[in-house]
């Protein structure tokens, strides 16, 4: 089956990853989505580095749902190398974190998140939540376009 949008989750819990993944699924959240285990993944992903260079196989998403706290390079990072990027800083980008730690969002929000929201205790919660996440990105809003072809000429070591 062909999807129209692509995801790239960025999830380094297993258990996290396969509650909203059965979430999405319950949300009736119908996407390809790509997990990657941690922030400098998702970077060699967005940069189509490495084995990512293949634009059809592993093409540009229309939304990053980042967690924040992964190890080698935390949401955050993540989230400031993309806003970094001449393209790829226009993607949606949203943050999914057990943290609701003040210090946490506001600096999401000053890296430019697009949303931020502590992870539901009730899976209910989740698929309400990825509900309103494709009506608002899938189709209430218009995103940016980023040609699929698209690759970063150099990652370089981080935000």
């Amino acid at each position: 089956m062909a999807f129209m949008h692509t995801i790239l989750i960025a999830e380094d819990n297993p258990d996290d990853y396969f509650v909203l993944e059965y979430a999405f699924g319950r949300a009736e959240f119908v996407a390809n989505r790509v997990r990657v285990q941690d922030g400098e993944e998702a970077r060699a992903y967005l940069a189509g580095a490495g084995h990512y260079s293949n634009r059809v196989a592993h093409p540009i998403p229309a939304l990053v749902i980042s967690d924040l706290k992964m190890p080698r390079m935390n949401g955050l990072e993540l989230l400031r190398w993309t806003r970094q990027q001449p393209l790829l800083k226009r993607l949606p980008f949203i943050l999914l974190s057990a943290s609701g730690n003040p210090t946490d969002v506001s600096a999401a929000y000053e890296d430019f998140a697009n949303s931020y929201h502590v992870k539901p205790s009730r899976v209910e919660e989740l698929i309400e939540l990825l509900q309103y996440v494709r009506a608002y990105w899938f189709k209430a809003s218009v995103r940016p376009e980023i040609p699929g072809d698209y690759l970063v000429t150099a990652l370089g070591e981080g935000p």
